[in-house]
């Protein structure tokens, strides 16, 4: 089995020539599981990928859905 964790924090600054500024900052987390199931000459795969824009949190929201 493999699991694996990746985050992004990124800041964006969108502006235009009628003088609207924004600024924005976002986190993207996603955690990725991967699994193999072998009997005799059968080999199965299964793997599953989560990502929301949200930070750390997504592992509390994986846990209580599963």
């Amino acid at each position: 089995s493999i699991v694996s964790y990746r985050d992004v924090w990124s800041r964006e600054t969108i502006c235009n020539t009628t003088g609207t500024l924004i600024e924005q900052e976002t986190t993207r987390t996603a955690v990725r599981t991967a699994m193999t199931a072998a009997e005799g000459p059968v080999r199965q795969m299964a793997h599953e990928r989560f990502s929301e824009q949200v930070g750390f949190e997504l592992l509390d929201r994986i846990s209580s859905k599963e």
